[in-house]
């Protein structure tokens, strides 16, 4: 008679099958379980501990990077949310499908930290597998800026598109999106925050203040903006914000910004404010509280 390791050694498929598991779970995710498990060190953080550090090959990170308050099976699969290791994260997720629907049924975070991400395969996978999103899953895929992804969200739920999203694309510079926002939420998006979060983006920062200028009708900038504006040290930026003024910029519009703290550190665009001032009979001597030679 034959051996029962022998009998067992001969079947391929049986073999196959005991070989893809190891310590219980599926060889495919055993690198992410070895993540979990070994690799990483936590640490509670805190006064309540809502919250944690992990350490992973001497990089810390928060908890806020994987969108999560807690260490549980979720970890594995937004870490491999944040490395875009898609195939992983997808493994991961239909293996421990209930344990995680469980989860995000208390605390809804897995669709929300793939849009972070751009992980526009694992957001598909998720939300045709019963996960849960949110608001904020929408704002984190305008952040990130892919407009395709970003109609994913909103058409799966429009009613969740929050009031206050265009800033969000507006603070990136992501005009795609702002586009796609305006076209098909028009009544939806507020206008609060819009101007001052254009002026700052890091991207398209002009064409995005005349974007939402003309979005918004009759929204003006603000002493505010101004100083915005000047700190970008953007010729052309400021020039737009200064010409957005109807009627034109009073002297209590450009005295925040000509004495603020910060103006003599760009001395480029003070200049230019100065010589707007100048232009429209306002005051300039304001401007020496901080500005040495403005002329």
């Amino acid at each position: 008679m034959r051996r029962p390791a022998a009998v067992v050694l001969a079947q391929a498929d049986l073999v196959r099958s005991i070989a893809a598991y190891q310590d219980g779970i599926p060889y495919a995710i055993s690198a992410l379980d070895h993540v979990w498990k070994t690799t990483a060190t936590f640490r509670r953080v805190g006064s309540l501990g809502l919250g944690f550090r992990f350490e992973i090959a001497g990089v810390e990170r928060s908890h806020a990077t994987l969108h999560l308050h807690a260490v549980d099976h979720r970890f594995p699969m937004h870490w491999a949310m944040l490395h875009g290791r898609d195939d992983d994260c997808i493994a991961w997720a239909a293996h421990f499908t209930s344990t995680l629907l469980a989860l995000d049924a208390f605390q809804p975070s897995a669709v929300t930290c793939a849009a972070c991400y751009g992980r526009a395969r694992v957001v598909h996978w998720l939300l045709d597998h019963g996960f849960y999103m949110t608001s904020q899953s929408i704002v984190q895929a305008v952040l990130y800026g892919d407009v395709a992804l970003v109609a994913l969200l909103c058409e799966r739920a429009p009613t969740m598109v929050p009031a206050h999203v265009l800033a969000a694309a507006a603070a990136r510079g992501h005009m795609e999106v702002a586009r796609y926002l305006h076209a098909h939420f028009p009544r939806t998006l507020r206008s609060g925050g819009v101007l001052s979060a254009a002026v700052t983006a890091p991207t398209n920062a002009e064409a995005m203040v005349c974007f939402v200028h003309r979005v918004f009708r009759g929204l003006r900038p603000t002493a505010r903006d101004i100083s915005l504006a000047l700190c970008q040290d953007n010729l052309p930026l400021l020039s737009t914000v200064l010409d957005l003024f109807d009627p034109p910029i009073t002297s209590s519009d450009t005295y925040f910004a000509l004495t603020h703290e910060h103006a003599r550190d760009h001395p480029e665009t003070t200049a230019l404010l100065i010589r707007r001032c100048a232009a429209l009979g306002l005051p300039t001597a304001l401007a020496s509280v901080n500005i040495v030679d403005s002329h």
